[in-house]
């Protein structure tokens, strides 16, 4: 069980340091993102790094891979993805997303706006 514990904590770790700094993975955007203000776009980020939620529904592991940032009407949703880094492009699943060797992440940012 300690394994699993401390797998679980370097996972949350290298979520949290992409989530905070954007530079240990990649960042890509979907459209409805690409389209806000730069300064909206800021502010959501900033209230991710700051203040996040995480989303117990999309991230049931507890990984701290998915969540959301809200500031009045927008709403940032994120998700964290691990891809395979011994491969070229984004091809399959990281075998150890503990593993930062083994492990590329990707940040994915999209937009939503409430009524």
């Amino acid at each position: 069980m300690r394994v699993i514990d401390s797998k679980l904590a370097e996972i949350r770790r290298a979520n949290d340091i992409l989530l905070g700094t954007r530079l240990t993975g990649n960042v890509m955007w979907r459209p409805a993102f690409a389209k806000l203000q730069r300064s909206v776009q800021q502010a959501l980020l900033d209230q991710a790094r700051l203040a996040p939620e995480y989303d117990v529904a999309r991230d049931p592991k507890g990984e701290h891979a998915a969540g959301f940032a809200r500031i009045d009407a927008h709403v940032l949703v994120w998700d964290i993805l691990y891809y395979d880094g011994r491969r070229a492009g984004f091809q399959g699943r990281s075998p150890d997303p503990s593993d930062p060797y083994v492990t590329r992440r990707v940040l994915l940012l999209d937009y939503l706006s409430m009524p």
